[in-house]
């Protein structure tokens, strides 16, 4: 995992996410995604067209956001396996942003946050976190949280 600086050395200087977008200054540099997800911080993009993987692109959409992202950082940095690999890897991240692999999204994600929720039970979930459907899916095959922003490990 490496921070990188979107701007140098990704070289997209902005993102335009929907038509509705200001598209006046636009440079040709720029580039258009579609909105895959979103939630009360954050907007999710799907990159997979220009990445050697099926890939989406969190931003931060204000302070919460940025906090989420933070954390799933420390998060993923800090957890022990066999838990680590239950959390959808951080490919690349900046400030307010990051980069990690597409899931795939099956009809049984209540099964599959269920599942998780009894393996992380040993945790010391903060402020009554949980492992809901909306953010559980399966990477290679296996199942994962992709959103992990907002559940407080207690990583102590």
């Amino acid at each position: 995992m490496k921070q990188i600086n979107w701007n140098t050395d990704i070289g997209f200087p902005r993102i335009w996410h929907t038509k509705a977008d200001n598209m006046y200054n636009k440079s040709e540099d720029d580039i258009e995604l579609d909105i895959y997800k979103y939630g009360g911080g954050r907007t999710v993009y799907d990159i997979s067209h220009i990445t050697t993987q099926p890939s989406v692109l969190k931003i931060a959409i204000n302070k919460y956001g940025k906090e989420e992202i933070s954390n799933e950082l420390q998060q993923r940095h800090n957890i022990k396996q066999p838990f680590k690999s239950r959390l959808v890897p951080i490919i690349h991240y900046g400030n307010g942003w990051c980069v990690q692999p597409k899931c795939e999204i099956p009809n049984n994600t209540r099964d599959i946050a269920r599942q998780l929720q009894e393996q992380f039970k040993h945790f010391d979930m903060k402020d009554k976190s949980e492992i809901y459907s909306k953010n559980v899916g399966l990477y290679n095959n296996t199942p994962v949280i992709f959103d992990y922003g907002g559940i407080g490990f207690d990583l102590s």
